[in-house]
C-alpha cells in the first residue's frame, strides 16, 4: 500500500466517525477499515488489528492526529465487533456516540423523520 493510499485510509477513520470538516461524502465504517458490509467477524478483527498497528500513537510519535485516528478506529471496531450495534448500523447507517446518545444533528434528523411519519396524537384523533 502506498504512503498516499495509507494516509487516505487513515483519514477515512476520522471521516467515518464524523469529523466535521464540511464534507458530505463520508466513508462507511466498513470502508474505513478497507472492507465491505459483507465482512465476517474474523475479517473485521484482522483489519482492525492491522490498522491499529499502523495508526497507534506510540508508532506515530510525530503525528499530531495519531491519537484522534486511533480513537476513531476504536469506535469503529466497537460498533462492528458488537453484533447488535452492527445490526443497527447496517440498518440505519448511524451509530451511538461515546456517551450512548445520538449526536444533536442525528437526533434532529430522527425527530423530523418521526414527526413527519407519525401525526400528532390529539383528543379528537382518539375519539
Amino acid at each position: 500500500m502506498t504512503a498516499s493510499r495509507e494516509e487516505n485510509q487513515h483519514d477515512a477513520l476520522l471521516d467515518a466517525v464524523g469529523r466535521s470538516d464540511g464534507s458530505t461524502n463520508k466513508p462507511t465504517l466498513y470502508e474505513a477499515l478497507g472492507l465491505t458490509s459483507a465482512a465476517t467477524e474474523h475479517e473485521i478483527r484482522k483489519s482492525y488489528f492491522k490498522m491499529a498497528i499502523k495508526v497507534h500513537p506510540d508508532r506515530n510519535a510525530g503525528d499530531s492526529r495519531a491519537t484522534e485516528r486511533f480513537q476513531s478506529l476504536q469506535k469503529i471496531y466497537s460498533v462492528l465487533s458488537d453484533p447488535e450495534k452492527r445490526r443497527i448500523y447496517d440498518q440505519t447507517g448511524q451509530f451511538e456516540d461515546e456517551d450512548g446518545v445520538l449526536s444533536e444533528k442525528n437526533f434532529e434528523s430522527l425527530y423530523e423523520y418521526y414527526k413527519a411519519k407519525f401525526r400528532e396524537v390529539t383528543v379528537d384523533a382518539i375519539e
